[in-house]
C-alpha cells in the first residue's frame, strides 16, 4: 500500500540517520512521525483486511445461497420425476385392467353360453330314459365340456400374455425413471460439490 511504502521509506530515512547526533527534540519528532506513519499503515491494513473479510463473507453467503437453491431445484426435479413415474405406472395399471376386463368380457360371454348349454344338456340327460339317447347326450355334454375347458385355457393364455406384457412395461418404466432419478441426483451432487468448492 502507499501507506506501507511511506512507512518503509521513513524507516530507511531513520536508519540512514542512525549514526548522526540528534537532539532529544528531534528524537521525539522522529518517534511521533514514525508512530503516525505506523498507525496510518496499520489502519490501511485493517481496512483492507475488513473489506476482504466482508467480501469473503459475502461470497460465502452467496455460495451457500447457491447451494441451497441447487438443493431445492434438484429436490423439486426429483419430486417431478417421481410424480411422472407414478403417473406412468398408474396409466399402465389402468391399461392392464382395461385389457384384462376386455378379455374377461370376451371369454365370459362364450363360456357363459357354453355353460348354459351344458346345464340344458344335463337336464335332458336327467330326463332321458333310453340308453341310446342318454349316450348321445353324454357325448354332447363331453364335447361342450371340452369346449368350455378349451375356452378357459385360451382365456388363461391371453390373460398371461397381457399380464406378462404389462409386467415388462412396468419394469421398463421403473428402470427408466430410476435411471432419471439417479442421473438428477448425480448432477445435483456434482453441482453442489462444485459450488461448495468454489
Amino acid at each position: 500500500t502507499v501507506e506501507y511504502r511511506e512507512l518503509k521509506s521513513y524507516v530507511g530515512f531513520l536508519n540512514a540517520r542512525k549514526n548522526t547526533t540528534v537532539t532529544p527534540k528531534e528524537v521525539q519528532k522522529f518517534k511521533n512521525t514514525l508512530a503516525k506513519k505506523r498507525a496510518k499503515a496499520n489502519g490501511k491494513v485493517r481496512t483492507i483486511y475488513v473489506t476482504s473479510m466482508q467480501k469473503a463473507k459475502a461470497q460465502r453467503f452467496k455460495a451457500r445461497a447457491k447451494v441451497r437453491k441447487l438443493r431445492v431445484e434438484r429436490s423439486d426435479e426429483v419430486s417431478a420425476i417421481k410424480a411422472n413415474r407414478a403417473s406412468a405406472l398408474n396409466a399402465l395399471t389402468s391399461a392392464k385392467n382395461r385389457s384384462v376386463a376386455a378379455i374377461d368380457a370376451s371369454y365370459d360371454t362364450k363360456i357363459g353360453n357354453l355353460q348354459k348349454n351344458l346345464r340344458k344338456l344335463q337336464r335332458q340327460l336327467n330326463r332321458a330314459s333310453k340308453p341310446a339317447k342318454r349316450q348321445s347326450i353324454k357325448l354332447q355334454i363331453s364335447e361342450v365340456q371340452d369346449e368350455i375347458n378349451s375356452e378357459q385355457k385360451s382365456k388363461q393364455i391371453d390373460l398371461n400374455a397381457v399380464l406378462r406384457k404389462y409386467r415388462n412395461q412396468t419394469e421398463q418404466t421403473k428402470n427408466k425413471y430410476t435411471a432419471r432419478i439417479l442421473q438428477a441426483k448425480a448432477e445435483w451432487l456434482n453441482d453442489i460439490n462444485q459450488a461448495e468448492a468454489n
